[in-house]
């Protein structure tokens, strides 16, 4: 047995959304699997969002203190190794993966162009169903399950880009094959289990 667990961005991305799909399978027998797949699948997207968005100094993917940005200074002044930075958020790395400046830098590197179906599923997964199961509040609570698939659908789509288009996350071939794996698994359930 180790006495480390190590792990890096692209393995916390890609075992999120291998357990997204397991987590999906299990829900046949146990229906609060659901709840544990929103929060593997809304981390694995976020964290696909961060890879793409993370340049080689580690700039790109850090709240911006907004007296740089009021002054209009380069993103590239953030301290990453200051421990008082944050990440940006879910919502914000969205629209940010959306920007041709910051998804530039690298040959044939480009941004998302969500449409508007992709952003109120990215409101969806991140508001209204990650947040309310991470910071669950005294309630009884009924999702539709057509809902969760309405929210997670058009986000697998946005991790599909970030891996194989967007130009700037570069995970090896296993790591590729796996992503298009459990996604293609994740949208036959979907397809298997449409209400």
């Amino acid at each position: 047995m180790e006495n480390y667990l190590r792990i890096d961005g692209k393995e916390n991305a890609t075992d999120s959304l291998q357990k997204a799909a397991e987590f999906l399978k299990n829900t046949k027998s146990d229906p609060l699997y659901w709840k544990w797949f929103i929060v593997a699948i809304h981390h694995a997207i976020y964290h696909f969002m961060l890879l793409a968005l993370q340049n080689t100094d580690l700039s790109g993917i850090w709240k911006e203190p907004e007296k740089l940005v009021d002054r209009g200074l380069s993103r590239e002044v953030i301290d990453t190794e200051n421990s008082q930075n944050k990440l940006v958020g879910f919502v914000e790395a969205f629209e940010r993966i959306q920007e041709t400046t910051r998804m530039s830098g690298y040959v044939n590197a480009k941004p998302f162009i969500a449409n508007a179906g992709h952003k109120e599923a990215a409101t969806r997964l991140n508001t209204i169903l990650r947040n309310n199961f991470a910071h669950f509040s005294p309630k009884g609570w009924s999702i539709e399950i057509s809902f969760i698939v309405e929210a997670v659908s058009p986000m697998l789509e946005v991790v599909e880009f970030l891996v194989l288009n967007s130009g700037r996350l570069f995970l090896d071939e296993q790591q590729r094959n796996g992503v298009q794996s459990d996604i293609a698994q994740i949208r036959l359930f979907f397809n298997d289990h449409k209400v």
